[in-house]
């Protein structure tokens, strides 16, 4: 392993998927830029993907990853997260879903589709 891949050693990926009630979408991408912005600034913080279900707009997943579990719980409880999840809370449908997990890329990956 070359040592640019040492970064991702311990990288843990955050599948989080949220449900907005119908209408809030401009106010839930205000809350997720801000939420990005912060983010990107906490230590241990590698990248992100936003993706908004074209067949139901209301529905978004983001990906993130993070140098390890640690940092993540780390954002996830932090006093930035906690205030801005507070707002998000209010402009969703139903529970917010975690996934986290160690995913890592296969040298031979193989295509499960």
């Amino acid at each position: 392993m070359n040592a640019s891949m040492n970064v991702f050693a311990n990288a843990v990926r955050v599948l989080h998927h949220r449900r907005l009630a119908p209408g809030s979408e401009p106010v839930a991408k205000t809350i997720m830029k801000q939420m990005k912005e912060k983010a990107v600034s906490h230590e241990g913080f590698i990248t992100v993907e936003t993706l908004k279900d074209t067949k139901e707009p209301s529905s978004f997943v983001e990906i993130s990853t993070w140098a390890s579990e640690h940092y993540w719980e780390q954002w996830r409880n932090s006093k930035d997260r906690r205030e801005l999840d507070t707002l998000m809370k209010s402009i969703t449908t139903e529970e917010e879903h975690f996934v986290m997990s160690n995913w890592k890329f296969e040298e031979n990956e193989m295509f499960l589709l």
